[in-house]
């Protein structure tokens, strides 16, 4: 698993019909440059529930306990703190110091070249409801391999469609109107976790760093998987992993 080390920064989170707003991230952490694949979440957990069995694939049909979960177990094994990225952060690193609505434009014409949706996987856009909906239908659209696509400007690949992504935050509609500038996390409680960045059968406006969307968390679909961060502990934020 290939990580990036992301350092400390302001940016406008939020745009169009949500709130702008400025948010810090104040420590620097690591995120993947990938998706978690099928093969790596095996090797952890033993298992692989995706239904598009594939092991470069991003892993899929899984919850966000699932998720947590594998955090939690590679924690252990490497002595160190994985977990989900904060909405925040995961928006922090799909813009990669860009301000627009996707990191290489206001356009989505230029999205095939960065990622796996509606338009280009195999199948029509289709929001996120439909799109296990779909795949259970024999629909052509489905997932494909990480890392295929052009990566944004701080090396990240498929932030944009292939899977939504959990992130660590409870969900709110009017979290915006609220939130902390410091490295906010979201509401303390809630019914429903926070997914982002679209997936192979979402439309453009869906796969973007702006979009949000909320599920489950026992929620598990062919179009959900994860990224993990890693984060760095504060006598070593100075300097590089161990």
């Amino acid at each position: 698993m290939r990580l990036r080390r992301i350092r400390p920064g302001a940016f406008n989170m939020g745009g169009g019909d949500l709130k702008s707003h400025t948010v810090e991230i104040t420590r620097s952490f690591y995120i993947a440059q990938m998706e978690v694949t099928q093969q790596q979440y095996e090797k952890i957990m033993g298992a692989n529930p995706s239904a598009n069995v594939q092991q470069v694939n991003p892993v899929e049909q899984v919850s966000w306990f699932d998720a947590a979960e594998f955090c939690a177990r590679l924690s252990k094994i490497e002595g160190m703190k994985y977990r989900l990225p904060t909405e925040a952060e995961w928006e922090y690193c799909a813009r990669g110091g860009t301000a627009t609505t996707y990191h290489f434009g206001n356009s989505h014409y230029a999205l095939t070249d960065y990622g796996w949706f509606g338009g280009n996987s195999g199948t029509k856009p289709a929001p996120f409801e439909q799109a296990a909906l779909w795949a259970l239908n024999g629909w052509e659209g489905k997932p494909h391999p990480v890392g295929h696509k052009r990566p944004n400007p701080w090396e990240l690949y498929d932030v944009y469609g292939n899977v939504f992504e959990w992130c660590g935050d409870w969900y709110a509609a009017d979290y915006y109107e609220n939130s902390p500038r410091n490295d906010p996390k979201g509401p303390r409680i809630g019914e429903e976790k926070v997914i982002r960045g679209g997936s192979w059968a979402s439309a453009p406006e869906v796969c973007s760093s702006v979009h949000r969307h909320a599920a489950f968390q026992k929620l598990r679909r062919p179009s959900i998987g994860f990224r993990v961060a890693l984060e760095i502990p504060l006598e070593k934020a100075s300097g590089e992993l161990p």
